[in-house]
């Protein structure tokens, strides 16, 4: 999150920018869902369930959205853009009913979860179809687009099959969820790995 801050007093382009504050908000997500679990939840002055879920899902509605925009940005063809801004619309008006009235706050959004990461690998996809159709030669392993892109692919293709299966589990074998979980954890520590290697890069594609 600290390095995607490159974006803003370097200048780089607006999609970038929006993706930082995806960065910014998934950091204070992770951040503040630890301190809620161990101790805010409870406090002199007030007292609420210790179930973090409220967070997630606030954050699956709030936060998902910049990086369907930072991904639907990235592809130049028309076609692409319109159904990258499309899947954006759709998502946050399902994802705000889902939290609010189908799911709710007091449960796992894994419907909104799910319905995000099939949008991220639609849009992941696209960019690199427009990628590959390009004509001048691009460095990839140098390209702050690329490694955000290959990330995010490659970790919501292995983790989407997981978030399925994660409501069904987390009711009836939770011992199985919280392995899940943890595969989850591995896989979240390759992705922002590959986010911050992004920010020492430099962006070739979206200038």
């Amino acid at each position: 999150a600290v390095l995607s801050l490159r974006a803003f007093y370097q200048g780089w382009s607006p999609p970038f920018r929006f993706f930082s504050v995806f960065l910014v908000i998934a950091c204070f997500t992770e951040w503040f869902s630890l301190a809620w679990v161990r101790w805010l939840y409870k406090t002199e002055f007030w007292e609420f369930p210790q179930s973090n879920y409220w967070l997630y899902g606030l954050y699956f509605m709030v936060g998902f959205p910049f990086l369907m925009y930072f991904l639907t940005r990235l592809s130049q063809y028309t076609l692409s853009k319109k159904i990258g801004y499309l899947l954006v619309s759709v998502y946050f008006i399902f994802s705000f009913i889902n939290y609010f009235f189908i799911q709710t706050l007091h449960e796992i959004n894994t419907y909104n979860l799910i319905l995000a990461s099939i949008s991220f690998i639609v849009l992941a996809a696209l960019f690199f179809r427009h990628l590959l159709n390009k004509k001048e030669i691009i460095k990839l392993s140098d390209t702050a687009e690329v490694w955000i892109a290959a990330a995010t692919f490659i970790y919501y293709l292995g983790a989407t099959p997981l978030n399925m299966s994660l409501h069904y589990l987390t009711i009836n074998n939770e011992t199985t969820a919280l392995i899940l979980l943890n595969i989850t954890y591995t896989l979240n520590i390759l992705l922002y790995t590959s986010y911050a290697i992004a920010f020492l890069c430099k962006p070739k594609i979206l200038i």
